[in-house]
């Protein structure tokens, strides 16, 4: 159904007629075989750990992977590598995702749950990527989310304390990080 749903969409939202092919296999799974340096910009919005589901199906990450780490590692970074071989040089990849408040490790109790932190520093171990920032944009406040503000700079980074938005009282936005593919040595 959600396949047809997209196909519609696509369909009539351009003036021109586009093709669109809809994949329903886990992102972490999915080698993107013959798409190599294809792409200017990609932005993906995963989701937010077991706050957001989508479904029950066996394919979600939610339903996979019950620890956060393993999440993280599994689901997250694989997925982002994958894509990511996809990028031309000079291309940007664009991360909208957010720490949450949840349960892990299926404890009942909830507690903040570290995801940006974790995916930054998979992203800066590629040899051809290069943090370009953060931008938030403003929004509803989405249940058991941080928001911007909450990414701490380290030595061992290459993301810069002018880039990291301040928390700020009463304001919140959804954190979208800037990536840059550079050019392969």
């Amino acid at each position: 159904r959600q396949a047809e749903h997209y196909e519609r969409m696509t369909n009539n939202f351009w003036e021109n007629e586009k093709t669109s092919e809809f994949i329903c296999e886990a992102a972490e799974d999915f080698y993107y075989d013959g798409y190599e340096d294809t792409f200017d910009t990609i932005f993906t919005s995963p989701p937010y750990f077991n706050v957001e589901r989508y479904s029950h199906d066996d394919t979600q990450s939610w339903v996979r992977y019950k620890d956060i780490d393993d999440w993280n590692e599994l689901f997250l970074h694989k997925a982002l590598r994958n894509i990511w071989e996809t990028i031309k040089s000079g291309g940007y990849l664009l991360v909208n995702i957010s720490d949450v408040n949840a349960s892990s490790k299926g404890k009942k109790s909830k507690g903040w749950l570290s995801i940006c932190d974790p995916m930054n520093d998979f992203l800066d171990t590629l040899k051809d990527s290069e943090y370009q920032g953060c931008i938030g944009y403003e929004m509803a406040k989405r249940p058991n989310c941080i928001g911007v503000g909450t990414a701490k700079v380290t030595e061992e980074t290459n993301r810069k304390p002018e880039y990291i938005l301040p928390e700020k009282e009463g304001l919140f936005g959804e954190p979208i990080w800037i990536w840059k593919k550079t050019a392969n040595i």
